[in-house]
């Protein structure tokens, strides 16, 4: 937890180490000399420090030689920047294969699921059953009879025949005599998980395996030590372990085995998967003291109450060995070189965390950071329609608050799309400041955009993107966020029961995973629902419980979180035989129980749940129902603190304590109206002083004040301070914007690269005979199969400057075949000429490559044809990876042909005929004052994505999101002044070829200000 005293002289320029530590996507060569050059292109637009990251399209080996040097290259310069490293433990992702190679290596290591299959059948008969085997190996068969005839009968498991031996596995047959009556035959198999999903051309690890989990830590982990072992500790502060599980991506999405093959490449296996390790049978015999085989049928059907405690004791098991093994062995390297491990799993919602987590809060307590993933932001934020957006972030705030107020990490913004907007962004990270997310790790900035890596989850947030050179402001602002959230403590929380034992109840009935949960309905709402109504909550695990010290204040766990005294107990059946005693303790010490929608009928060990014992004042038994919530949480602990909004949807709030101060962080969710807010302080002697997140000034708003009114506008967080009894801070009051101003045009409009055009249209002929192909392609060509792509683009005039633009494609045949004959892996020719070899560009990625082909270009029709020749001797044949783009100066029109650059129209630059440009452009205006002055109020009216404000030739002020009228404080000169705007836009022009709205309306009014 930050104090008061720290957040107010960090937050003017926070330290490196709460600004944005993004991603580092290591995706090409891993040159360190280009690689030191990108920590400085970070450092300098206020990045904090980067998680070392081998991702889709390196071209060395993770933990190489040469990979290591370059990890020892950039740790060294973050160490003289004062920057912070993360090391990532994978190549690409999820952690846990060495990039696939691990169990490529070591099969017995690769993770196994536990499926099950069943028919139901009628005797007396013969059957024979042939299951859909697939490569599983049959653990177990069962011959069950059912209660009765109907669909939905229930087996009689008292009277289930293990019948295994009767399975003849070269037939694949299970022959059976039946009985008179309805019976099911149950198959358990051996699962192992599909190759090549997310690994590379590897299976996935089993993380319930201690071998194979020490494996990966002796191949990941280890080989840092050799690289950057002096810095372990202070500059490299820990590893970054990425979306783990004890059951993986098909555990997590579905509930069938995935089994992909090319001819059907979303085929699934019959029944419902679970999670199992090689060692399963003998770890659960060890820790539970009785063979689960016999009863594996517990773990799909619950018909007596013993039952409930064998699957409880089915998920409990998976969960101590994913936590003991494969965190355990991680947490042995990160101890001894004294790292902290921080990272996210696969979170939400309930049902998914059961099955791919076990037990997250467990899980998650394993952290040194507990953290999260908030990736794709088209998914939206948290609404009352969307409650299961906050359950992640909640749960790691929760768990750090136990830990006694550690930061809470995400991984933010990866998988948005190339239109996603720097506004965008700070909306989203907004809401997760709410939830007391203090560090930002940006999802991605890419070494090289290169090629397919643009594909890959984009958008890049590096120097690819065109705010990227306004990226300082964002840095500052995240940075800030991060303090604010990390700074105070809840006030007055209460806690929430995690209904996890309900989970793995309902997660099975009647054969089939559930993966519809009545608890994930009830859990979900009733978060969002108390954040929206101002109560501060924390998750608590039945286990987390007893850690607590339990007096007449009510339960406390450390400084942070203490006195709590107000459980919620949502639709839970189930409850663990301890947590029923500390209950009744935490009633007896005057502890208040809400329980919603239902009591238990159970405890773990199957006894009857003893709810006439929980009576009284101080137990509640309520149906779903926010407002009648409120009112009984309102009579047991009234709030101190409380804003009214107009319209009540448009706050979310979260009041926080650090020491006598109080900070209240006020947030609209809502993307079009600005909501009007009072801030109750409710003693005259308090003073509302507002932290202003855009500049980091602090701003006294109310002296001696019982309430405050403020505006909060569409996506909009503030933060205010309270004090009571001291002088507030003297700070100069923000300029307001005046009621009249004056209009000037601008003069130009510049783009600040050349234009561009994306060629997305092409023919593909796959066999080009040799008559057909340019004369001086034929020697080339002789031996091979030759394939053409071919496009069309109109000049209507000629530019002074034309380029072609081909991303990551190689024009050289890397073997002494072509080196002695001079061949080349492809041709190109413009209008049937030969275009020379291409050369390296700059723009719009490091690693482009491209040619000027204005010398081969004609008024009129104009063709391009890409000649590729494939043989079984040659290396394969390269592909378009991404559309090529033609780049120079010249403009577009309507029908995309090549016009004449000027006149240029001055305004939004997609009708100035640049529609496709992703980048900057700059208005230059000439702003004539009557005398000087130190701060003018300008306004740019309707602006598009970010701008920078330079004034006589100095930058003066920045602004990445609406509203595009501000105070701009700067030397302003009587006479003319020489005003540039620099407005940058997305990528979703260039990359998604749309015609969106870029720029400003080429308009600037303004006025002075007081």
């Amino acid at each position: 937890m930050l104090d008061d005293k720290s957040l107010l002289a960090w937050f003017g320029d926070p330290p490196a180490s709460y600004r944005p530590q993004p991603f580092w996507f290591i995706n090409h060569e891993a040159d360190p000399q280009e690689l030191v050059r990108q920590v400085h292109m970070m450092h300098e637009k206020g990045v904090g420090g980067f998680a070392f990251h081998a991702r889709h399209g390196l071209r060395v080996r993770y933990n190489s030689p040469e990979w290591l040097n370059a990890l020892r290259a950039v740790t060294e310069e973050a160490h003289r920047l004062g920057m912070v490293v993360w090391l990532y433990d994978e190549e690409n992702w999820p952690s846990g294969t060495d990039g696939g190679r691990l169990t490529l290596e070591h099969p017995e290591f690769r993770m196994r699921y536990l499926r099950y299959w069943e028919q139901r059948v009628t005797g007396p008969q013969h059957v024979d059953i042939q299951p859909t085997i697939d490569d599983n190996i049959l653990l177990k068969v069962f011959l069950t009879p059912l209660t009765n005839d109907a669909e939905s009968a229930q087996p009689d498991l008292d009277r289930s025949e293990d019948v295994t031996a009767q399975y003849d596995a070269a037939g694949n047959t299970l022959s059976l005599e039946i009985p008179a009556g309805a019976y099911v035959a149950s198959f358990f198999f051996i699962c192992p998980v599909p190759q090549g999903v997310t690994f590379l051309n590897g299976w996935y690890l089993d993380t319930l395996d201690s071998d194979a989990c020490d494996e990966f830590v002796r191949r990941c982990y280890e080989p840092n030590l050799a690289a950057v072992a002096e810095y372990m500790g202070n500059t490299v502060q820990g590893i970054f372990t990425d979306e783990p599980g004890l059951m993986i991506h098909d555990g997590f999405f579905g509930s069938r085995a995935f089994r992909p093959d090319i001819a059907d490449p979303l085929r699934r296996l019959p029944g419902s998967v679970m999670a199992w390790s090689r060692r399963f049978p003998e770890m659960f015999l060890q820790w539970r003291g009785y063979d689960l085989l016999p009863h594996l049928l517990t773990l799909v059907y619950e018909t007596r109450p013993e039952d409930v405690r064998i699957r409880q004791d089915y998920y409990r098991t998976a969960t101590e060995a994913y936590i003991n093994h494969y965190y355990g062995a991680i947490k042995r390297f990160t101890r001894r070189n004294n790292l902290k491990l921080i990272g996210h799993t696969l979170e939400e919602p309930i049902w998914a965390q059961a099955r791919s987590q076990g037990n997250q809060h467990q899980v998650l307590f394993q952290f040194d950071w507990p953290g999260y993933d908030y990736l794709a932001m088209q998914n939206g934020i948290a609404t009352a329609q969307n409650p299961a957006r906050l359950l992640a972030a909640q749960c790691a705030a929760s768990i750090a608050a136990l830990k006694g107020g550690e930061r809470i990490m995400v991984e933010a913004f990866g998988g948005s799309g190339n239109s996603a907007t720097l506004a965008e962004r700070r909306r989203h990270a907004n809401m997760m400041a709410l939830f007391g997310t203090s560090l930002f790790m940006p999802h991605g900035f890419y070494q090289s955009f290169a090629g397919e890596r643009k594909s890959d989850w984009p958008p890049s947030e590096f120097y690819q993107a065109a705010f990227w050179e306004q990226y300082h402001s964002f840095a500052d602002y995240l940075g800030r966020l991060s303090l604010v959230a990390h700074a105070g403590k809840p006030v007055e929380p209460v806690m929430i029961l995690s209904p996890i034992a309900t989970a793995y109840r309902q997660l099975a009935g009647n054969g089939q995973v559930n993966d519809k949960l009545d608890v994930d309905r009830v859990y979900s709402a009733l978060s969002y629902g108390l954040l929206a109504r101002q109560r501060n909550h924390i998750y608590i695990d039945e286990r987390h419980l007893h850690l607590g010290v339990l007096s007449p204040h009510g339960l406390s766990f450390n400084d942070y979180v203490n006195n709590l005294d107000v459980l919620i107990v949502p639709a839970a059946s189930i409850l663990d035989d301890k947590t029923v005693t500390f209950l009744l303790d935490f009633n007896a010490y005057g502890g208040k129980i809400l329980w919603l929608e239902r009591m238990p009928d159970r405890t773990v060990t199957g006894a009857p749940f003893p709810g006439d014992k929980f009576t009284g004042d101080n137990n509640r038994l309520l149906q779903f129902d926010l407002d009648q919530i409120e009112a009984v949480l309102d009579a047991w602990r009234p709030q101190s603190l409380k804003v009214a909004a107009e319209p009540s949807e448009g706050a979310l709030v979260v009041t926080k304590k650090a020491g006598s101060v109080y900070l209240v962080l006020a947030f609209n969710p809502l993307e079009g109206s600005p909501s009007e807010c009072t801030l109750a302080v409710g003693a005259p002697d308090y003073s509302v002083e507002e932290l202003l997140l855009e500049t980091g000034e602090q701003v006294c708003r109310a002296e001696n004040a019982q309430c405050y009114r403020f505006t909060l506008q569409p996506s909009e967080l503030r933060v205010f301070r309270l004090t009571s009894g001291g002088a507030p801070a003297k700070v100069r009051a923000e300029a307001q914007a005046p009621s009249s101003l004056r209009s000037v045009k601008a003069q130009s409009l510049q783009l600040a690269h050349d234009n561009l055009l994306p060629l997305d249209h092409w023919s593909i002929d796959l066999s080009i005979r040799p008559e057909e192909r340019p004369e001086g392609l034929l020697r080339f060509m002789q031996h091979t199969t030759v394939i053409r792509y071919s496009t069309r683009f109109t000049a209507r005039d000629l530019p002074s400057k034309l380029w072609l633009v081909l991303d990551d494609f190689a024009q050289y045949l890397p073997a002494h075949y072509g080196v002695l004959t001079g061949y080349r892996s492809f041709e190109l020719t413009v209008n049937g000429r030969q275009v020379p070899p291409f050369q390296s560009l700059e723009y719009p990625d490091h690693y482009s490559t491209g040619q000027d082909i204005l010398p081969y270009t004609q008024v009129g029709a104009n063709e391009i044809a890409i000649y590729v020749g494939q043989s079984n001797e040659r290396p394969a044949a390269p592909t378009l990876q991404y559309p090529p783009l033609l780049a120079g100066d010249f403009a577009l029109n309507q029908q995309d042909e090549l016009i004449a650059p000027n006149p240029r129209q001055i305004g939004y630059w997609d009708q100035a005929g640049a529609p496709y440009y992703s980048g900057i452009a700059s208005y230059r205006f000439d702003l004539t004052l009557s005398e000087p002055a130190q701060r003018i109020w300008l306004d740019f009216g309707e602006g598009h994505e970010s701008l920078q404000i330079f004034v006589n030739g100095k930058l003066a002020a920045s602004r990445a999101w609406a509203p595009y009228a501000l105070c701009v404080p700067a030397e302003w000169r009587q006479g003319v002044n020489k005003v540039e705007v620099q407005v940058a836009n997305t990528a979703a022009n260039l990359y998604e070829k749309r015609r969106s709205r870029s720029g400003i309306n080429g308009i600037l009014r303004y006025a002075f200000t007081e």
